[in-house]
């Protein structure tokens, strides 16, 4: 069995990107052959796209979780990697992955030096339109796709006539996950909802959002550390008039990091995602509009926030677990409301200039 094709980008090894590009299809019929060939059957080429950095072990994971899918009929597989770090540590996992992956994926590693995910997921969807794929699919280097991923995103691209289709993220809690902590279940959600915007921890969309006779969208690259550039990316392209819808069935899973499961982390996190709420809006809308939806939000969110953790820091020596619970949404409200106002005077977090990277392990 032959090894699947596998593309380096030049820039990030201009002699082996000359050698590997030049036998990328080994057998490749002779244009003569093609002549006299039967025309095969029509096929739909998909990009999976991953941006990682600073994660070789969750990016293998993910990347086999890929592989081992059955892929549906009709459809022809890309794997697009982009590694985004100063230096291409993870271009020895790929090689790795490439050996051992089904002859039907073609693969392709690219290093983008600048760092910020928007930097990469451009790069991404420059490669992904250069292997002239049809559908551009997102997910997160720490993600697992489930095994029929691939075909319930190909199943909901041929029955609903969208251009943007988001699949669920599933949580998967560690055990030592704090009793205070608020797990984040799936919404129950019929596929073909419409939706307003999307995320790429799990999307599909049409090329032609991409391609230069389309929409010819790309990530704002202003965004390179605030986060957030998905849910603008995905809100221009609805202004543009793309149709986005849900897609219940096309699962991943994310396993959550012990880091993730401070409270340090998680009040963080409310503040860069309230302040991006408010940024994205203005940007969209104005400064006007969005004092006047957001600036409510946020200051009851402020007082609110206040009373809860008063309350649980009262309460924490007589019922310490309601109060530690009690104590942590009230810090997520108060730091998402501090969020949005912050973002109106042009303070916003940037969580994006440290990763988290590949867990730690344990000893004893």
């Amino acid at each position: 069995m032959r090894q699947p094709a596998m593309r380096v980008d030049a820039a990030a090894d201009p002699d082996r990107a000359r050698d590997i590009t030049a036998h990328q299809r080994p057998g490749t019929p002779s244009p003569a052959a093609k002549a006299t060939a039967p025309a095969a059957e029509p096929s739909t080429s998909i990009a999976v796209m991953i941006c990682t950095r600073g994660r070789p072990l969750r990016l293998r994971d993910c990347v086999n979780s890929l592989l081992a899918m059955d892929i549906p009929k009709g459809v022809s597989p890309l794997l697009v990697i982009v590694e985004n770090d100063d230096l291409p540590h993870c271009q020895s996992v790929v090689v790795d992955l490439r050996h051992r992956a089904p002859a039907v994926w073609e693969i392709n590693y690219s290093h983008e030096p600048r760092l910020g995910i928007p930097f990469a997921r451009n790069r991404a969807l420059e490669v992904a339109l250069e292997m002239d794929a049809d559908w551009l699919a997102f997910l997160d280097d720490d993600e697992i796709a489930t095994p029929d991923w691939l075909s319930a995103m190909h199943a909901a691209s041929t029955k609903f006539d969208v251009d943007v289709l988001q699949g669920p993220v599933e949580y998967v809690y560690p055990e030592t996950t704090p009793a205070w902590f608020e797990r984040k279940e799936l919404r129950p959600r019929q596929s073909g909802t419409p939706l307003k915007t999307a995320y790429t921890n799990n999307v599909m969309m049409r090329a032609s959002i991409a391609r230069a006779d389309g929409l010819n969208l790309r990530f704002d690259e202003s965004l390179r550390f605030t986060g957030g550039s998905d849910t603008d990316y995905y809100f221009r392209a609805a202004d543009k008039g793309a149709s986005l819808c849900w897609v219940h069935e096309a699962l991943v899973k994310e396993p959550v990091t012990q880091e993730r499961m401070t409270m340090q982390w998680q009040v963080k996190r409310a503040m860069r995602v309230a302040a991006n709420a408010s940024t994205i809006h203005s940007r969209r809308f104005g400064v006007g509009r969005s004092l006047l939806r957001y600036l409510p939000k946020a200051l009851t969110r402020i007082v609110k926030g206040g009373v809860m953790v008063t309350v649980g820091a009262l309460g924490y020596p007589l019922r310490r677990s309601t109060a530690s619970r009690w104590f942590y949404k009230g810090a997520k409200d108060l730091f998402s409301g501090i969020g949005g106002l912050a973002a109106f005077l042009n303070i916003k977090p940037q969580p994006y200039l440290k990763i988290d990277g590949d867990p730690q392990p344990e000893t004893a």
